[in-house]
């Protein structure tokens, strides 16, 4: 099985590195969260590449494919919900500059 950099077959620069990222349910996190549950995802664009990672070993869905994102915690906004949980699966730091809004589902 090839790993995410030989997929993607990036140029070399740290954007494109292989990644191990945070994808756990804990439920003593629930009280945490929003109710109804509120959450937040986005594409990550360079050039034109699009970052997707692929679940840990650990997670129920191993081997599914997605993109960086999850639940907001209580009172969170929603922009600093996106940089937390991009920070927790892919330990990168993105500014809410670097962000522009694609849209929201319809009620």
């Amino acid at each position: 099985m090839k790993n995410q950099t030989e997929i993607l077959n990036p140029p070399q620069n740290i954007f494109f590195k292989s990644y191990k990222y945070l994808s756990y349910w804990n439920p003593s996190d629930e009280k945490n969260t929003i109710l109804p549950k509120i959450v937040v995802t986005c594409f990550i664009q360079q050039k034109d590449k699009i970052l997707i990672l692929q679940r840990a070993r650990k997670d129920l869905q191993y081997k599914l494919w997605g993109i960086p994102g999850g639940k907001l915690d209580k009172y969170e906004p929603p922009i600093q919900g996106l940089i937390r949980e991009i920070k927790e699966e892919i330990d990168i730091t993105i500014s809410s500059k670097e962000f522009s809004l694609l849209g929201t589902p319809q009620s």
